[in-house]
């Protein structure tokens, strides 16, 4: 019983956790600082989609 409650536990943690790098991105100018502006889009990408996946695999753990 206690692994499921820390199964749902880790799987909002992930929900939350993804940092959104949105703001970030609206104060950089892409024309203006190219590298740095593909660097935290890509960043943000990859936080996405890895909490999409830690939360996916957490939930199924939870409902098993």
């Amino acid at each position: 019983m206690a692994a499921r409650k820390l199964s749902w536990k880790l799987a909002i943690g992930a929900m939350f956790a993804a940092s959104d790098s949105v703001s970030t991105l609206q104060v950089l100018n892409q024309e203006e600082t190219t590298f740095v502006y593909s660097l935290v889009f890509g960043e943000s990408v990859v936080n996405d989609a890895t909490s999409v996946v830690l939360f996916n695999v957490l939930f199924k753990n939870f409902n098993t």
